[in-house]
């Protein structure tokens, strides 16, 4: 029993600022006998000996596989096969205008805060009016653009349903009628029927994001928030994080789940710490994020060459601003291989955002084809 406490308490005094010493005095004042019944209890759960599997992701060395009971996969799957296609209908997008603007939709810590930074040269460079928080405005990253002027490019961490409904508010008037639809609506307790415009689809835009492999991006979001930012906390940097405290560590900072927090319709800090690609909101709502995703311009933070040959091909206009030797914010903490069990400790609670991610590359390389057939002339 002394073995598990010393084992439960090891460095934990300081751990994410002493936010959770319940959590690692848990087990101190447990007898043997019933630390061996929870554990039998907790393994039963886990691998699904008592019934329904279809929950628990299953891991491989090389990528998340699921049971098949669970349709979120199906619809990734789905999604996934389609790249070609939706590649092939993305179009070259010209300068971005105040009916049409552009949107650089930026996920934590994968190398946005450089990208912002080009894309506020390229819209100095092309004339065009910017919202890009930190860039010749005062950096408050997660600020949202005041409604009373639109602008023709927006560089930030705001949110897809939040953009959409920005340009839906803004100037609603001047929105191309394309996106109305007529509908008839039964009139209560009459027989007549009332005529009205509904909006239909988002407004007229364009966009980018940048993508880097999910447990990275994470362990990078942990050293950068966690550790870089609270000095005074003494947190440990991700590599040191015992896999067991993983799940708790991303409890207490935003860090999981950054496609779902961008591209989905509900997005909850605290939901977003406990999504599963299984729950019933992920199975609702993956379809719209995968479909939001692909009309957007696809970025790699660990490809950057690549990612200048679609932005090159797709939005010209930032053509000579795109640059794969700038850096920004770069980080002080020393980057350290994790274990493979704490790999898989960070996947298992971001099971939702790598299916998000494995869609997003599947995408990424099939623009990159197409913007290599397009430049050689072909489609």
């Amino acid at each position: 029993m002394a073995r598990i406490r010393r084992g439960m308490s090891r460095g934990r005094g300081v751990l994410y600022g002493g936010r959770y010493p319940e959590y690692f005095d848990c087990c101190a004042d447990l007898r043997r006998d019933q630390v061996l019944v929870l554990a039998v209890v907790a393994v039963v759960l886990c691998f699904g000996l008592l019934g329904d599997r279809s929950a628990v992701g299953h891991f491989s060395s090389n990528s998340l596989t699921f049971g098949s009971s669970c349709q979120s996969h199906t619809i990734a799957s789905k999604w996934k096969a389609r790249t070609p296609e939706l590649a092939r209908s993305l179009e070259v997008q010209e300068v971005p205008t105040s009916k049409r603007p552009f949107f650089y939709f930026h996920l934590r810590k994968a190398g946005g805060s450089t990208l912002r930074n080009l894309i506020g040269k390229a819209a100095n460079e092309n004339g065009l009016s910017h919202w890009i928080p930190c860039f010749e405005r005062p950096c408050m990253p997660f600020s949202i653009p005041p409604g009373e002027q639109r602008h023709e490019i927006y560089a930030s961490h705001l949110e897809y349903t939040v953009a959409m409904k920005m340009l839906k508010e803004v100037e609603f008037s001047k929105v191309a009628t394309q996106n109305f639809q007529r509908i008839s609506l039964p009139r209560y307790g009459t027989n007549t029927t009332i005529e009205l415009d509904r909006f239909v689809g988002d407004p007229p835009h364009s966009c980018m994001t940048r993508l880097r492999p999910t447990v990275d991006r994470v362990a990078s979001c942990w050293n950068f928030i966690a550790v870089q930012n609270m000095p005074k906390k003494n947190n440990p940097p991700a590599h040191e994080i015992d896999v067991h405290d993983w799940p708790q560590a991303l409890r207490s900072v935003d860090c999981s789940n950054e496609i779902v927090r961008m591209f989905g319709s509900v997005t909850d800090v605290n939901y977003l710490k406990t999504a599963h690609a299984c729950d019933a909101t992920a199975q609702q709502d993956m379809e719209k994020i995968m479909e939001r995703m692909s009309h957007c311009v696809i970025t790699h933070n660990d490809r950057c060459e690549e990612s200048k040959e679609i932005v090159d091909t797709f939005l010209p206009w930032m053509k000579d601003n795109f640059a794969c030797d700038a850096k920004t914010n770069q980080g002080k903490v020393k980057k350290k291989a994790l274990t493979a069990a704490a790999v898989k400790a960070i996947e298992s609670v971001n099971d939702y955002d790598e299916l998000l991610f494995q869609f997003g590359e599947a995408l990424f390389e099939q623009q990159l084809k197409q913007a290599r057939a397009i430049r050689s002339g072909g489609r």
